[in-house]
């Protein structure tokens, strides 16, 4: 395609600049770029200077031009060869000012611009700094591209296509005239296709006022190739303004022709329900940390996100550069938009920069095909006022009509804020424990709901092991600066428990070193993942989620990335359950007469009963493109890889857009004589790409020590080098919590000779009777002398499996995985406290520990100790869940095996036991 323009090409005025932090001391500093990345402290807020000479071309002449600025952290003043431009205040947009009257074309020129950043002056929590002063630092300077721009009397501002599915289009331009009589002009746009072939050709006379207009021009394409993720077909619109048959300007922009609704409760892109599997994105680049990474890192950022299954990134209160959108566009990734309101109090300086950035950001950039989302601010209380709200809402869809728009990513109902919205989705941020996720979607997703599509705009956090020790030796110069102690360096450094790590490590016990502690809390972090991510896609009404979040921050390390840029997980490992199509294992419903009315019994879908029936639902959820046809397939396999059972495949015919059982997982168990791990399979035959996917079910033997003797019975192993146990157990119950362990075991009021005593928590009459001599079980929950800490079972934090007799017999890979669903517990017992706690407690041993990923606090959900004369196991780990009537040790198989090793484990040995069947 021919390209041409009447006007010289724009002047590059990056590379380096004199730079003063004071105004007096001068070195040298690269634009763009944010000083603090280049050597000058972070404390230092500016007024700093900037200063270079540039040469004008003669052929410049008789042109007028402006600087242009990519953005500047926060206010710049700009003066031209000594003569003030004017000043700018705002991070994330561009700006240009007028330099021709002062102008020296032909000869040298000075530019001079102040910066001040956010900080006193102008306090971060009130400039829309965003969240990147959170994750890394309020950064300053010319953190964008600086250029001169040349243009004549008629200037056309950038151009933005809008065009459905019919390839009814219409090209939008701003049209400025800057001289000082009326003038007659015509404005040309041909339209190339993908290929270069000229499509559409348009023409319109236009009579010019000084001043600006918006002018529209229709066109029609036959045929339109359509822009989606899967193809992202661009055509490119070029213009041209003549004055008397003399071109005076021109202006060209790539567009894709894609129709976005909110249709019910999902999505459609291009007329088919598309299913939004996004990564949470913060804008931390450490080399550069204002968001400036080159093109080539942004590209292999794309590409590799893509390879994980996700086809949206969410820029979560930041606004990128717009290079990152029209590498989007180029390459196919959705994007979200979430301007910068935050913190969630909003100050009145925020509402009034809101109000006047917002239509600047939106306009600067609409017209990609790629950007398909905004939300307007992060979760917002009760500051951000319907009024306020109703108004940023509007002007955004107006701007942006081609997208989806809503006002408080979070939801004002979760955060204090408004009870109605001005959205077209609903958007919650529900980081919950696997076990409470379903109950909130159900409440949340209720089907009494104004029906709209709904996503979760971030969640699911996992936080994974990182050495400090390794990463200052694997960090190249000027990546490591968050690893720092000098607060000039790393603002952050005293919140970071990372950088006490070392110290923090040598107190707490570990059973293995910080290579397979981060092995392990990668293989567990994708165990939650995959749980959850599988979870919300039984629901149909789920239009597409955020995963928390693209890689590792200073203060986190929830990363799909480390901080080396690597990707935790391969693609295939995320393929199974991140996909437009996949197969997902369901827990059976149950249901069970309890107090003269049938309730809810929650299955386990991972653990079963040696020698029992297992059956589990299997659900396809297919959002690919037309109409899945295939054939369901699933076999159960062993250690060794054998066969266990095999199911005959059934044909599947699902619309895109629809989640249903198409299959169930039915076979006999083999018996087992202690746990097996086996693992399923499930896949879909004929399907490109491939659709699979695996899960881990554990058998247990089907048996357990009670008070009386049973008949008939089988014999089970002892833990290793011990015979099982032989004496009785009896139930200390103040709480009340042990009611459905009284068939199990009898119930004296206390613990008499060699008897274990079960206790619902630590009081004084245990503590006495271990004191004595005695061995007890401590199933703590709440109130006792035991020191308890509230902490989340699967986020956070890595629970580690000692070795220890009580689980020799379980196969495991040294963390707590899925097997645990059932025991799942949000209090962990505050292991460096009980020696205060409990006088004279000695040889402490962690069972099941939990290492904090954040601050590297140990605690415990199993443990033993010695007091006195006597041996204490103690967990708060859920039994009392799996105890009571509501549940029952029936329904429970790994919560019915470890309740009884542990118990063995305290018994005296005297040789085998017999258990009934």
């Amino acid at each position: 395609m021919e390209q041409f323009s009447p006007l010289p090409p724009a002047l590059d005025l990056g590379g380096e600049w004199q730079f003063s932090p004071d105004g007096r001391s001068w070195g040298a500093i690269t634009v763009p770029g944010c000083w603090e990345a280049q050597g000058y402290p972070a404390s230092l807020e500016g007024p700093v200077v900037y200063q270079r000479r540039f040469a004008v071309p003669e052929t410049w002449q008789g042109q007028q031009a402006s600087l242009r600025f990519g953005a500047a952290s926060y206010q710049a003043r700009v003066w031209l060869n000594g003569r003030y431009l004017g000043r700018h205040q705002g991070m994330w947009d561009s700006f240009a000012l007028a330099a021709t009257p002062w102008l020296r074309v032909g000869s040298e020129n000075e530019l001079r611009v102040e910066v001040v950043k956010p900080g006193h002056r102008f306090p971060w929590q009130d400039t829309l700094a965003g969240f990147v002063p959170e994750v890394a630092m309020p950064f300053g300077g010319l953190w964008q591209p600086v250029e001169l721009r040349p243009h004549g009397d008629l200037v056309l501002g950038r151009p933005w296509v809008r065009a459905n599915l019919r390839g009814a289009a219409v090209a939008n331009v701003e049209v400025q005239h800057l001289g000082a009589a009326p003038c007659e002009a015509e404005l040309e746009a041909e339209v190339f296709d993908p290929s270069g072939s000229p499509v559409a050709q348009v023409g319109q006379r236009l009579s010019l006022s000084p001043g600006q207009r918006e002018v529209r021009l229709p066109f029609q394409l036959r045929d339109p190739l359509l822009w989606e993720p899967e193809a992202p077909h661009r055509y490119l619109l070029r213009l041209r303004l003549s004055v008397g048959g003399v071109v005076r300007t021109s202006a060209e922009r790539p567009f894709g022709v894609r129709e976005l609704r909110a249709r019910g409760h999902q999505v459609w892109l291009n007329g088919r329900p598309v299913l939004l599997r996004g990564v949470l994105h913060w804008g931390f680049y450490p080399r550069t940390i204002a968001p400036t990474p080159t093109e080539a890192e942004l590209r292999d950022e794309l590409s590799r996100v893509r390879a994980l299954g996700f086809n949206l990134v969410k820029h979560c209160l930041f606004v990128p550069p717009e290079t990152y959108q029209d590498l989007a566009d180029e390459v196919g990734m959705l994007l979200w938009q979430e301007l910068p309101l935050w913190p969630p109090t909003v100050s009145p300086a925020q509402r009034r920069r809101a109000l006047q950035q917002y239509p600047i950001l939106v306009g600067q950039r609409r017209g990609h095909p790629s950007l398909v989302l905004y939300t307007l601010g992060c979760e917002l209380n009760s500051s951000a006022d319907a009024p306020f709200l109703r108004r940023l809402y509007r002007s955004v869809k107006r701007l942006a009509p081609d997208t989806l728009v809503r006002d408080n990513s979070g939801s004002g109902e979760c955060y204090g804020g408004l009870l109605v919205d001005f959205a077209d989705f609903y958007d919650y941020h529900l980081y919950a424990q696997p076990e409470h996720l379903g109950p909130l979607m159900d409440a949340f997703a209720a089907p009494w709901r104004r029906t709209r599509p709904w996503l979760f705009g971030e969640f699911l956090d996992s936080d994974t092991f990182r050495s400090v020790t390794r990463l200052r030796d694997q960090l190249g110069a000027g990546e490591d600066w968050w690893l720092s102690h000098d607060l000039d360096r790393n603002p952050l450094a005293e919140r970071q428990a990372l950088l006490d790590q070392p110290r923090r490590l040598q107190a707490v016990e570990l059973p293995c070193d910080e290579a397979e502690l981060e092995r392990r809390s990668f293989a567990r972090s994708l165990v939650l993942r995959k749980q959850v991510l599988e979870l919300v896609r039984r629901y149909p009404s789920l239009s597409g989620y955020v995963v928390t979040t693209l890689r590792d921050v200073p203060l986190w390390a929830a990363g799909l990335f480390d901080d080396l840029g690597r990707a935790k997980w391969s693609p295939e490992e995320l393929a199974a359950f991140n996909a437009d199509t996949v197969v997902l294992l369901c827990p059976p419903p149950r249901r069970s007469w309890i107090a003269g009315g049938d309730r809810l019994v929650a299955g386990e879908t991972y653990c079963a009963w040696g020698g029992g029936r297992v059956w589990r639902p299997l659900v396809v959820s297919h959002f690919g493109r037309g109409v899945l046809r295939a054939a369901l397939r699933w076999r159960v396999e062993d250690e060794r890889g054998t066969v266990v059972a095999e199911g005959e495949p059934r044909r599947v015919r699902l619309q895109a857009g629809v989640v249903q059982e198409m299959g169930v997982l039915d076979f006999q168990a083999p018996e087992v004589a202690a746990p097996r791990r086996l693992a399923v399979h499930a896949w879909l035959d004929g399907h490109e790409p491939p659709v699979r996917n695996a899960w881990p079910l554990w058998l247990f033997p089907r048996g357990h020590r009670r008070a009386e003797t049973p008949a008939p019975s089988v014999e089970t192993p002892a833990p290793p080098g011990r015979s099982a146990p032989s004496t009785g157990v009896r139930l200390h119950d103040p709480g009340g919590r042990l009611a459905g362990l009284a068939e199990r075991f009898a119930t004296p009021d206390r613990a008499e000779g060699g008897e274990v005593l079960v206790a619902s928590c630590a009081d004084e009459v245990v503590l006495e009777h271990v004191r004595q001599g005695g061995r007890a079980l401590v199933l703590q929950s709440g109130a006792g002398l035991l020191p308890i800490r509230r902490l989340p079972f699967w986020r956070e934090g890595l629970p580690l499996i000692f070795p220890h007799p009580a689980l020799a017999a379980f196969p495991h890979d040294g963390y707590a995985d899925l097997a645990w669903e059932s025991l799942a517990t949000d209090q962990a017992v505050d292991s460096p406290r009980l020696s205060a706690a409990l006088e004279g407690a000695t040889e402490h041993r962690p069972i099941v520990h939990r290492l904090d990923l954040r601050d590297f606090s140990p605690a415990d959900y199993a443990g033993e100790l010695r007091l006195g004369q006597g041996r204490l196991v103690y967990t708060t780990l859920a039994f009392e869940h799996a105890a009571s009537p509501e549940w029952g040790l029936e329904r429970c198989p790994f919560a019915s095996f470890l309740l009884d090793q542990l118990v063995g484990w305290l018994a005296p040995y005297s040789g085998p036991v017999k258990l009934d069947s």
